[in-house]
């Protein structure tokens, strides 16, 4: 058989496999999305209105056959944990570099999301919901090796006396900022009280979810938590970190 012949068949069967696989990975994404979307509000519904290490059990129980979750509860104190991650395929031996860098040319970046829900004395007091995303090498100027992005947002009962100065100036009840020990990583963080305003919850926990799906991956503070990073931006040129 010439080369003429052979040359569009593997054209044909490589073209193939690349749609194959932007099909697989798309299903998979959207799916992530849509878990992650439940996810992020029910935590926002406990940062809005409370609840209990009832309503948290519950939460939970929904959970359990679409995402892992572990539970640590006695009598006094309860921790719930509700992680989604992206269920893509990928072998675990030699041909493993070359199906991740496959999947990153088809608009893959593996993505985790996870909720934490705990409860004292029967009353939830603390809630965490973060997501983190994996840019791939080569597609960000922050980092042409690949790195890490994280949100995170958290409510809890009370700051520590100095906990978030000098922020607590402008907005006792609330604290956006970029904490150290995030290496090969970007991360934006977002703390809240109960008395926060609801409306400021709701661009606290303001998550671009849409990061999950996009072709070309989120690269910034910017892309995963815009509301919040606009005013971090604000405040910090007016020397306020």
């Amino acid at each position: 058989m010439s080369w003429r012949r052979i040359l569009p068949m593997i054209s044909a069967v490589v073209m193939l496999a690349a749609l194959s696989a932007a099909i697989y990975i798309g299903v998979q994404q959207h799916a992530l999305r849509a878990r992650a979307e439940h996810l992020l509000a029910d935590v926002r519904g406990f940062q809005l209105h409370g609840g209990t290490v009832a309503d948290a059990q519950r939460i939970a129980d929904n959970w359990e056959r679409f995402a892992n979750v572990e539970r640590k509860c006695d009598a006094q104190t309860c921790q719930i944990d509700i992680g989604v991650h992206d269920q893509i395929w990928v072998p675990q031996n030699a041909f493993r570099r070359i199906a991740v860098w496959s999947y990153w040319a088809v608009g893959w970046h593996e993505t985790t999301a996870r909720a934490t829900i705990e409860a004292r004395n029967g009353t939830v007091d603390r809630t965490e919901f973060i997501l983190m995303l994996d840019v791939p090498p080569y597609v960000s100027q922050v980092d042409r090796g690949g790195y890490g992005l994280f949100g995170r947002a958290v409510q809890q009962e009370e700051f520590g006396p100095y906990q978030f100065w000098p922020q607590r100036k402008l907005h006792p009840t609330y604290f956006i900022g970029k904490p150290g020990g995030c290496e090969g990583c970007i991360k934006l963080m977002t703390f809240s009280l109960p008395t926060t305003p609801p409306a400021k919850i709701e661009e606290l926990t303001n998550f671009d979810l849409s990061c999950i799906t996009r072709w070309f991956p989120c690269t910034t503070e910017a892309d995963i938590l815009p509301s919040a990073w606009k005013q971090y931006q604000a405040e910090s040129g007016r020397g306020v970190e």
